[in-house]
Order: structure tokens, then sequence, then C-alpha cells
């Protein structure tokens, strides 16, 4: 099974082929979705591959953000700041246990 997004309709359509390359669905890529599973067709791989690299490359972009607020707050020097350096520190932690797949 493939799929591939086609932009020349709007709103764009979430496209599904067989491996000959056969177009068997078109449309909201929820609706695509719930074709394959309804059809016992498997995700593709790089599809699962793909998410999985966002989602770590959010959460990157999200330690990196934190850590420099963190360092903005610090430089400020101010005692109410205190309780926001905790805050960003502890969903720093949350997001490496969470990329590291500890959720305890």
């Amino acid at each position: 099974m493939q799929g591939n997004w086609n932009h020349s309709k709007k709103p764009s359509e979430y496209e599904v082929f067989d491996s000959d390359g056969q177009l068997l669905y078109s449309g909201a890529f929820v609706d695509a979705m719930k074709y394959m599973e309804e059809n016992k067709m498997e995700i593709m791989d790089d599809y699962d591959a793909g998410f999985n690299d966002g989602r770590n490359n959010l959460a990157l972009d999200l330690i990196n953000h934190f850590n420099k607020k963190i360092q903005e707050l610090k430089e400020n020097d101010h005692p109410a700041n205190n309780a926001h350096i905790s805050a960003l520190e502890s969903f720093i932690e949350t997001v490496k246990k969470t990329l590291s797949g500890k959720n305890s």
C-alpha cells in the first residue's frame, strides 16, 4: 500500500494506491486511514517513521526552547522566576522520559 497527498485538488486529498499503483481511494486523510483499516491494509512503515521523526524533532525543539527560556530567567535573577525555572525543568524531564520510553 502506498499513500500520497494530492495538492492539486482543494482541499487537498490523500490518495491510497495498491502495490501496482492503482488508485484505490481518494479523499480526506482521516477517511483514507479508515478505508485502510476497514480493508485490512497496512500503513507504510515510512509513514510511522516520519511521524516519530517529527515527534522527536518537536520534542528536541521544545527542550531547546525551554533551556533558552531558563537561561533568560536566570539572567534576570528575580526570585519570582524560580517557580518558572522549576516548571520548565520539570517539563524538560517529562519530555526526555517520553522520548526514552520511560513514562514512570
